[in-house]
């Protein structure tokens, strides 16, 4: 019997190398002092932002929400750009906005997970939590606009098991 479902998301389900570019796109055409940056080292830097980010929320006491920002903070510092908190308040903010609204699904996803739910159809549906869980993959991934702010609030809402 199917008890578990487990899928690498980044770059498996979602193109999150491809939302992050996107990302630093737009950004360099919003804020000026992106522009001297190149485009391969903001996002290499942001990657590596991203894996200390990690480190932070295995081994500080810290919420996900304050560690999202100390990561924002670091690769801007990482970059050369030691901005004030309000600041780099703001560019959070964006980046997050942003990558919602660029993110879309690896190509061949939305096929895989409909093909995985139809073959463990009968296990799926006696496993409430994994039925859901592939619901709301499958649901944001057809939608495919604004998918990964869709797919982030139905996983937010899915009930935690014990």
């Amino acid at each position: 019997m199917l008890k578990v479902v487990l899928l690498d998301f980044d770059n498996t389900i979602y193109d999150d190398v491809g939302a992050i570019r996107r990302v630093f796109i737009r950004l360099r055409s919003e804020y000026r002092f992106f522009k001297s940056i190149p485009l391969d080292e903001l996002i290499s830097r942001f990657y590596y932002s991203d894996y200390r980010m990690q480190d932070m929320l295995r081994n500080e006491n810290k919420s996900a929400s304050e560690v999202n920002l100390a990561r924002t903070d670091m690769f801007l510092q990482n970059v050369g750009l030691p901005l004030k908190m309000e600041m780099v308040m703001e560019i959070h903010r964006r980046i997050r906005e942003l990558h919602m609204n660029f993110g879309k699904p690896v190509p061949g996803a939305l096929k895989f997970l409909k093909k995985l739910k139809e073959k463990y159809q009968d296990q799926i549906s006696e496993n409430t939590y994994i039925s859901l869980f592939l619901h709301t993959i499958t649901v944001s991934l057809s939608l495919n606009l604004k998918y990964s702010k869709l797919l982030w609030t139905g996983l937010v809402h899915l009930p935690m098991k014990p």
